[in-house]
């Protein structure tokens, strides 16, 4: 009898490999903070926030604003004031 229960085991396993196994793959996703970089790493004279938002219209402005402030606390970023003060503009260190 314990022969019959060990084969009725490995017969169990041959089913289970004959189904079928898909593999789900998922894309890599880039993330806001990578976007970020890459489009001021684009812009050889720096980009404002304004451009920034300009550039990937489908994210909100509080997101981009919390990434920014990411890579500025974690010295990613330069920051300089445009001939006018009136707008920051941002470049990569």
């Amino acid at each position: 009898m314990q022969k019959r229960r060990k084969s009725l085991a490995i017969s169990k396993v041959d089913r289970r490999n004959k189904t079928e196994v898909k593999h789900i793959v998922n894309p890599y996703k880039t993330s806001t903070k990578e976007k970020i970089i890459s489009c001021i790493g684009e812009a050889e004279d720096g980009l404002t926030f304004g451009e920034i938002y300009a550039k990937m219209p489908k994210m909100s402005p509080r997101n981009i604003r919390e990434h920014i402030q990411k890579l500025k606390n974690n010295d990613r970023l330069i920051m300089e004031t445009c001939r006018c003060h009136a707008s920051t503009i941002y470049y990569l260190r």
